[in-house]
């Protein structure tokens, strides 16, 4: 009560100097400091600057380590992150983003205080714009999606219309980065990096120290997120590249794609993605796993091998269990130490290698695991194709500008794009009028049944909870738990070293340079629960970032 009336007398000018209170103490020093914190709070437009900065951490950052598709509203854990965004504000560089005037002077209380107030404000689902946390998570999902979506098609182009063309890869050779080393390549470095969404950071991890560093390119659970959406979209997103007269504008050639699920066991061509350049991994080397140290090598051509250790450390390795238990194809290797405590990478000596057998290897592995999957595709196999022809006849025939035909034509490729979605349950299952009979007069109203009119289920869902089909979850949740084991156990690590080693010290394939010039053809392309969190990347990704930058000045 008297810090009030000392206030008001000093407003009012009367008695004293409105700048020193009783006994010469400044009125300032009166005021309880919490009032700072009450009015950052009540300044609107301070908070709103501010949750474009809240913003910016949610889709650069936390986007790609916390899971945030949730069935059951129970699991939300988002609140699990909000002291990650604390500590995120109070490194120096990000600090300056946080311009509310009235909290610039506050104690370190109140500023964590007032990030943890733009915390709840953001998850508050009544909140317009950007800061909302829900809403900024699935823009940046909408944003990593159409980047995989547009490496998917232009590697379908190039499978199918390229140099080398060779059937598209099957989404389940994409994951066995221990005996499926090449093929695992091709997806760390087209699908992986194009989610990842960020090429400053990338090419700080891949060049900093000239790849001997401990920078990651991603989180598990994010990595579980891309497999997640090229399994569920994989023949989805190649329908809308064969469908679309613009990208193949010949009919024969467009039905004439295949797929590696379209050859029986033995049946596959000798030649496949992983002996061309569109892998983008030199032939001049190979990438081996040991079983027992869990660490990938390089083998060469001339026989030698790089060893990547845990952590950039060099580290002593058991040449028995080299020789038995490297990937398949390489158990012939005999190794000899040979120490570089300069290099993290330790090149070891042995008989001379066949770089061939090991990827011959790896072709009979892939046919193994095709032959395992391949029968349950076979239905999906021969709706796509049903559907590439109707289409292409419906996008040749349509006339543009009339607006029934607009109609028509947009409820049947939607129709054709959500049968083939993949992780569907059984209850989404929605009327298809799926016909072989493709229409001679597509503008022809008479030639045409009218369609069925459908009846659309609307579900309730609650704030927190997903639309994702149980299936879904469940295969996310299992890549996940796999991802973490493998991080745990210094796998991840080892074969981001290894693949940064290849990206600073190796050639690309002879004819990468001319394929490369081919891909940048005016090809249009169309734009169209578990409980993990991997929050400890965020730092190290921001350090990085922030070295980088000191480093440029």
């Amino acid at each position: 009560m008297r810090e009030r009336t000392l206030q008001t007398e000093a407003a009012r000018g009367g008695g004293e100097n409105p700048v020193s209170g009783v006994n010469g103490r400044n009125v300032e020093e009166m005021i309880p400091e919490v009032n700072r914190y009450l009015n950052a709070q009540n300044y609107i437009l301070g908070v709103r600057a501010d949750l474009k900065t809240l913003s910016k951490f949610v889709r650069e950052e936390l986007f790609y380590v916390f899971v945030h598709d949730f069935k059951n509203e129970e699991d939300d854990c988002l609140a699990l992150a909000c002291e990650e965004f604390v500590e995120y504000c109070l490194e120096p560089d990000n600090k300056k983003s946080i311009t509310n005037p009235h909290i610039q002077n506050a104690t370190s209380v109140e500023f964590k205080a007032y990030l943890r107030f733009l915390w709840k404000e953001g998850l508050k689902p009544s909140l317009k714009g950007r800061g909302n946390i829900r809403k900024d998570l699935s823009h940046e999902k909408s944003a990593v999606y159409a980047s995989i979506a547009d490496a998917f098609k232009k590697l379908v182009i190039s499978c199918l219309m390229g140099e080398y063309k060779v059937p598209f890869p099957a989404y389940e050779t994409f994951g066995n980065r221990t005996e499926l080393t090449r093929r695992y390549f091709l997806f760390f470095n087209v699908f992986f990096k194009a989610g990842r969404h960020n090429k400053e950071l990338w090419k700080i991890a891949t060049t900093e120290n000239h790849g001997k560093n401990d920078i990651p390119y991603g989180s598990p659970i994010f990595e579980a997120h891309v497999r997640t959406t090229i399994q569920e979209n994989y023949f989805k997103w190649i329908l809308q590249v064969l469908a679309n007269p613009k990208l193949i504008p010949d009919d024969k050639i467009a039905e004439g794609f295949k797929t590696e699920y379209d050859y029986g066991y033995g049946e596959l061509p000798q030649t496949l993605i992983c002996d061309t350049p569109l892998i983008t991994l030199p032939k001049n080397c190979q990438i081996a796993f040991d079983k027992n140290s869990k660490e990938f090598k390089i083998v060469t051509e001339h026989g030698h091998q790089g060893q990547y250790k845990q952590g950039g450390k060099d580290g002593d390795s058991d040449s028995d269990s080299d020789n038995e238990s490297v990937c398949p194809g390489s158990n012939d290797i005999a190794n000899t130490n040979n120490n570089d405590e300069d290099d993290d990478f330790q090149s070891l000596a042995s008989t001379t290698v066949n770089l061939q057998d090991i990827q011959d290897a790896q072709n009979v592995r892939v046919q193994e695991v095709i032959g395992e999957h391949r029968l349950k595709h076979q239905d999906m196999l021969k709706y796509l194709k049903k559907k590439v022809k109707f289409l292409r006849a419906l996008e040749k025939g349509t006339s543009r500008g009339n607006e029934a035909n607009e109609k028509f034509l947009k409820e049947k490729w939607a129709e054709a794009k959500k049968k083939l979605r993949q992780f569907r349950d059984d209850d989404d299952d929605d009327y298809d009028e799926d016909t072989d009979a493709v229409p001679i007069h597509p503008n022809d109203e008479l030639a045409q049944e009218p369609p069925r009119k459908k009846t659309k289920r609307r579900k309730e869902y609650g704030e927190n909870k997903s639309r994702c089909s149980d299936q879904k979850v469940k295969f996310f949740s299992e890549v996940c738990m796999q991802l973490q084991q493998e991080d745990e156990l210094g796998v991840r690590q080892s074969w981001e070293g290894v693949y940064k080693e290849i990206m600073n010290n190796f050639k690309a394939l002879d004819g990468q340079e001319r394929e490369g010039e081919k891909e940048k053809l005016d090809l249009q392309i169309p734009k169209y629960s578990t409980l993990l969190t991997n929050l400890k990347y965020c730092r190290v990704w921001r350090k990085a970032r922030n070295n980088a930058s000191i480093e440029q000045v």
